[in-house]
């Protein structure tokens, strides 16, 4: 498998000490990179983007989902999926984006099924590949060298936070503080749309 996390790191919350803050250029890339990536969107797209690094057979991704459920009007989530078994698993996802196919994912753990297995498994691999260019250049795993679920970005191209196993006990304060950005209306990340 191309992608090997620790069992640890899709088990419980972080205590939210693994925060990374960018500026100038390297927030422009950060930023650029995660809207880019391939994501299920998830709420009104009102500007406040949050981006969430998630698998959702991980417990503490679900507690994640279900306590956002109120922040879905104001804050549109914007899920990468990312396999812990690097299987490829939720690919189909990313052709589906709906929230029927959201919520079956986190609620039954069950996903549709791949309409184009060719294009299923390009997707899978700029998943992976950007995963790790984050792993690598030490973006995602700040403080402690690891990963965990679920680890979300907000910001702007002058700003961005990136935090690892966000605790669900400062979820609201982090909600708030989600940036508005121009709205890009009918946004599709580059990546679901390159053949």
């Amino acid at each position: 498998a191309l992608l090997l996390l620790s069992v640890s790191a899709r088990a419980e919350w972080n205590s939210g000490k693994d925060v990374n803050t960018v500026q100038g250029i390297e927030a422009k890339r950060l930023m650029d990179f995660v809207e880019n990536m391939p994501w299920v969107a998830d709420g009104e797209d009102t500007g406040k983007y949050i981006y969430v690094f998630a698998d959702a057979g991980c417990s503490a991704t679900k507690q994640f989902y279900t306590l956002t459920r109120k922040y879905t009007n104001d804050v549109q989530i914007r899920w990468i999926f990312i396999d812990g078994q690097g299987e490829g698993t939720y690919n189909s996802l990313y052709e589906e984006r709906t929230p029927e196919a959201l919520k079956d994912a986190f609620m039954a753990q069950t996903l549709p099924a791949d309409k184009d297995p060719k294009k299923a498994a390009k997707i899978d691999q700029y998943v992976i590949k950007g995963f790790y260019m984050l792993l690598i250049n030490k973006t995602l795993a700040v403080a402690t060298d690891r990963f965990a679920f679920p680890t979300f970005v907000i910001g702007t191209p002058e700003k961005a936070v990136l935090e690892a196993g966000l605790d669900p006990s400062n979820l609201g304060t982090i909600m708030g503080k989600v940036p508005t950005v121009p709205v890009k209306s009918g946004f599709v990340p580059e990546a679901l749309t390159a053949d």
